[in-house]
């Protein structure tokens, strides 16, 4: 091969790569393939890899075309393709020259670019959001591809002249940056194909939402890997939102009866355990009574978890997540969700880092998984697993890469090998209900996650989904801290009560008990005084502070619920510090979440404790305040 051919099919080659558009280059001389882009090969996979053959049935005349319409007829053995009209045709074929042809995909428009006249972008056009670019990691500067009008209208849209080394990273959502950050810093520590969901903000304030399809460029001698990438807009078309606003609403009605119901069973489960303290003398009674608080602990695990998964959907903010704790958390309801008959086994490994993504999506694809299990186990097998741990795999360079490995197998019916193909499709379905986007869900999910996803199955034996979460080596700037050290555990025999049943009623102590529910109000301070404290009450923030303003010289704890009326439960604790800054102050919620703890921590929270709680966890708690 001359020198300058070598220069022309490397050009041709980064045009590929470039090309914002499914895309491969084509020998005209023997029909194979010389170089396909990453987005086909995303799509297609291995069909179109170098070296590949291609048939173009009922299509001599070939090389006489400059550009005419394809129709791929069949994939295998051999990728079959035959001439169609080029307006209807979802491939183009391009002649580049007498040796070389491009093949492209013409892309799905997505939904119309909805902006105002502000944002510079004019609606009649209906114009989409869809262009590539490359970035140099060298040279930090930025390139774009894509049509000068829309080019330009995007750039009044994000406050910016795109055309002058504009830095893209600049106009993603700071909540998503840590996200973005990461994924790109996998990508060039290890290479592969990657996709990655996030926001950008337009210069009028308005939030879109991107697909980013990205990877590196093949490093040349004394060149390095550059960036490329295509981004398109992958907004939900309005009746979506709308269903999507309906089931929030939805979600958050039940969420407030469920918090309301919470803290109802919270008073009636202090009391029985009360009544339990006082049962000494008639061991069946007591007996009773233990019995009704593990059936309370059952209950207040399987409310939390139903919350925590209503306030995740309500939320979906990119965050660092530890997939153990997510698993932890729905324990219960995945236990709900299986028949008595099956077994649920849950294998987790201490120390698996955390990933970055939503919340939310995580535990539903969890949640879709196991409830996939349940159903092919309806007519056989009877277990379903749950194992965490990590795996070292090595990347496209050779070098190992760390990833952490979620399995989640059952021992049911198990899929034949044409299932297994098809299972990801969208709208794809087995059932006889269903919408049959399940498991398409849990893929975009994990391709969310920057990860992969693995499928294990044989007919009557099971089936087991694994799914890879890679390993980041460094953390990014802005991620969220651990609320360490403040969380209460929950006791783990019920009906145990603390060695510590009474306090030195000598040296009694004062504690303000702020709680609008008079229930729990009522069943903790009748505990409290049983044991030799003296207790203010309020159901109020605004009176709680007031009270604690008047006496706080002769008051040593303050316990206060996290939602009250008068003043929210953050504010109350920074007024309680203000006015004394050594006071220790134990909030409780029925709502727990990560963030909401590491910020009650920094405002000098000293114990965070979730709702239903058990005596003994508040005991456990005194003991520690007072050194007794």
């Amino acid at each position: 091969m001359k020198r300058g051919q070598k220069g022309e099919i490397a050009a041709f080659i980064e045009l590929v790569e470039f090309m914002g558009a499914p895309a491969v280059l084509v020998s005209l001389h023997d029909k194979t393939v010389i170089h396909a882009n990453s987005r086909l090969l995303k799509k297609h996979g291995k069909l179109f890899q170098p070296g590949s053959r291609l048939d173009f049935k009922n299509f001599k005349t070939l090389n006489s075309h400059s550009l005419s319409g394809l129709e791929l007829r069949k994939k295998q053995p051999i990728p079959q393709f035959a001439k169609s009209s080029l307006k209807n045709a979802r491939l183009e074929f391009v002649k580049l020259n007498d040796s070389y042809a491009l093949i492209l995909e013409k892309t799905p428009a997505p939904e119309p670019l909805k902006l105002n006249e502000q944002s510079g972008l004019d609606k009649k056009s209906g114009r989409r959001l869809h262009f590539s670019y490359l970035y140099n990691f060298m040279t930090n500067k930025w390139a774009y591809c894509t049509e000068n009008a829309i080019f330009e209208k995007l750039g009044k849209t994000l406050g910016a002249d795109l055309k002058k080394d504009f830095d893209w990273k600049s106009v993603i959502h700071p909540d998503d940056r840590a996200l973005y950050d990461n994924t790109i810093m996998n990508l060039r520590q290890h290479g592969g194909d990657h996709e990655i969901h996030y926001r950008i903000i337009c210069s009028n304030g308005e939030i879109l939402n991107v697909k980013d399809y990205c990877a590196l460029t093949a490093p040349e001698a004394g060149k390095w890997p550059v960036l490329i990438g295509t981004v398109i807009y992958a907004e939900k078309s309005y009746s979506e939102m709308h269903q999507a606003e309906h089931q929030i609403l939805q979600g958050r009605l039940v969420s407030g009866m469920v918090h309301d119901f919470k803290n109802l069973l919270g008073g009636i489960q202090n009391i029985v355990e009360w009544a339990a303290s006082k049962s000494s003398g008639n061991p069946e009674v007591a007996h009773a009574l233990n019995k009704t608080l593990s059936y309370t602990d059952k209950a207040a695990k399987l409310i939390s978890s139903t919350l925590k998964l209503n306030s995740a959907k309500e939320d979906g903010k990119t965050e660092r997540i530890y997939i153990n704790s997510i698993i932890s958390d729905m324990e219960e309801i995945i236990r709900r969700a299986l028949p008595s008959s099956s077994t649920l086994k849950i294998k987790m490994k201490p120390g698996i880092p955390p990933v970055y993504g939503q919340r939310c999506m995580l535990q539903d694809m969890i949640l879709n998984l196991c409830v996939n299990a349940r159903d092919a186990m309806k007519e056989k097998g009877d277990c379903l697993k749950l194992e965490l741990d990590q795996k070292n795999i090595r990347d496209e360079n050779g070098k190992q890469q760390q990833f952490i490995r979620l399995r989640i197998a059952d021992n049911g019916c198990g899929m034949s090998k044409s299932v297994q193909n098809s299972i990801f499709d969208a709208f794809y379905s087995t059932k006889d209900h269903g919408a049959g986007l399940g498991l398409w869900m849990v893929r975009e999910t994990v391709k969310s996650f920057d990860g992969k996803i693995n499928v294990l199955s044989t007919p009557g034996k099971g089936t087991c989904f694994e799914i890879l979460f890679p390993v980041i080596n460094q953390e990014v700037e802005g991620s969220i801290p651990e609320a360490e050290n403040l969380v209460v555990e929950p006791v783990n025999k019920p009906g145990e009560m603390s060695k510590v049943l009474s306090f030195n009623k000598e040296k009694r102590r004062t504690i303000l008990f702020i709680e609008d529910e008079p229930l729990i109000r009522g069943s903790v301070s009748i505990w409290l005084e049983s044991l030799g404290f003296k207790i203010l009450e309020s159901g109020d923030g605004l009176e709680g502070l007031g009270i604690f303003q008047d006496k706080h010289k002769e008051i040593d704890l303050v316990i206060q619920d996290y939602v009250l009326p008068g003043k929210k439960g953050d504010e109350l604790l920074e007024d309680l510090k203000k006015c004394d800054q050594n006071i220790p102050v134990i909030v409780s919620s029925a709502n727990p979440d990560e963030d909401k703890i590491a910020m009650l921590k920094q405002k000098g929270a000293h114990a965070f404790l979730p709702k239903p709680f058990r005596m003994e966890e508040l005991l456990r708690l005194l003991v520690a305040i007072f050194k007794i």
